[in-house]
């Protein structure tokens, strides 16, 4: 059995040890590690806003974000969509919702 410890930023609570008895390398223990820390953390927040219309961005992308309150941080695009409403009078309008997640 391999024992090897697996660990994140900020590395400050430990989790469950994980035993599988069909994990057989490390790279397997350590893909493992990871997926069990990115599936069971809770120091992230996801938030969802509309904007004026932005150019496409895929989702994964790392955004530079700059707040009232938070001041500037990264945040991970999540989800990206482009609502256009076009009225019977000819006029449109064009927003796009985002959702983001960032660490706490």
């Amino acid at each position: 059995m391999i024992s090897i410890i697996v660990q994140r930023t900020p590395a400050d609570r430990q989790g469950p040890d994980i035993s599988d008895p069909l994990i057989a390398t490390e790279a397997q223990a350590q893909a493992r590690g990871r997926a069990e820390i990115d599936q069971n953390a809770t120091d992230r927040v996801q938030s969802s806003e509309t904007c004026p219309m932005l150019g496409y961005m895929p989702p994964g992308s790392i955004l530079s974000v700059t707040d009232v309150q938070l001041g500037q941080y990264r945040a991970m695009l999540k989800s990206f969509a482009v609502t256009i409403d076009r009225q019977k009078d000819g006029s449109f309008s064009a927003v796009t919702n985002i959702t983001k997640e960032r660490e706490k």
